[in-house]
């Protein structure tokens, strides 16, 4: 939550193309439905040519991975604008200095991203995870505060602001007008 709110602080009123909008949809276990609810409460109001969603789930142990696939018996393939964006920084980083390690991944889970794909929304779920692409510490009694890397959440919110700005000054011109 924590990198979602300095997000919304650093871009919000400030991006050329897109507002910035934080929704902390809760129910995700159960299937996803916070997000389900949420969309639905919202969606006379968001055009689906014009509202990305970017997803941030669990980022605070290990290095920065974004969903390609996600899904519970058959993933669903995120935007693919925003896995070039997300593969483009990516590519940058490894080749610079590698702060972010960040790598597209396959979830047999689902995200909040998930649920916005499949109602037609352009969506790209970015988490922090360990070697073997899972959360070290969900769902377990060390699921604590004391167990939260700073690190990972400075990766995850460098890797996220390129994305929002990359998003904002790549997609943003093609809509307007739309």
């Amino acid at each position: 939550m924590v990198t979602a709110l300095r997000l919304a602080d650093r871009y919000g009123g400030d991006l050329d193309h897109f507002d910035v909008w934080v929704v902390l949809t809760g129910a995700g276990e159960g299937p996803e439905l916070g997000m389900r609810a949420w969309l639905h409460a919202h969606r006379r109001e968001l055009d689906r040519t014009r509202t990305v969603f970017v997803c941030v789930d669990q980022v605070g142990l290990g290095t920065v991975r974004y969903t390609r696939r996600e899904g519970l018996a058959i993933p669903f393939s995120h935007h693919r604008s925003l896995l070039e964006l997300c593969d483009q920084i990516a590519a940058e980083d490894a080749a610079d200095d590698g702060r972010y390690r960040a790598r597209a991944y396959v979830s047999r889970g689902a995200t909040d991203a998930y649920t916005a794909r499949v109602a037609g929304f352009p969506a790209v779920s970015v988490s922090c995870l360990g070697a073997l692409d899972y959360a070290r510490h969900h769902h377990l009694p060390t699921d604590t505060p004391e167990n939260i890397d700073p690190a990972a959440l400075e990766r995850a919110f460098g890797f996220c602001s390129e994305l929002i700005e990359l998003i904002d000054e790549t997609l943003g011109p093609q809509l307007v007008g739309t």
